[in-house]
């Protein structure tokens, strides 16, 4: 099992990862994708659910039909943890991760 980098709860060895995974995701039907299990630690994942807005708290409200959700876009709200997730997830190494 691979461990989780202690400062940010990422998966190390992301670029091993990508080599071993890529096929299944490049060979995936309909379309490409892959599920990868244990890519952020439990801990993070609770430090993001622990400074998770309440819903009505969030700057941006869809409420019709066949849509309710509510979404923030404002960085100055969204707390610390998630925006390391958000900054993992947008990092050259991950998505060099769906390029390889």
């Amino acid at each position: 099992m691979r461990g989780h980098r202690a400062d940010s709860g990422f998966v190390e060895n992301l670029e091993d990862l990508a080599l071993e995974r890529s096929p299944e995701f490049r060979g995936a039907e309909p379309f490409p994708f892959v599920v990868i299990d244990g890519l952020l630690s439990k801990k993070a994942l609770r430090r993001v659910e622990r400074e998770f807005p309440e819903r009505s708290s969030m700057s941006i409200q869809y409420n019709a039909l066949h849509e309710n959700k509510s979404a923030e876009q404002s960085w100055d709200r969204i707390g610390p943890a998630t925006r390391e997730v958000l900054a993992q997830l947008n990092s050259e190494q991950f998505l060099d991760f769906w390029r390889n």
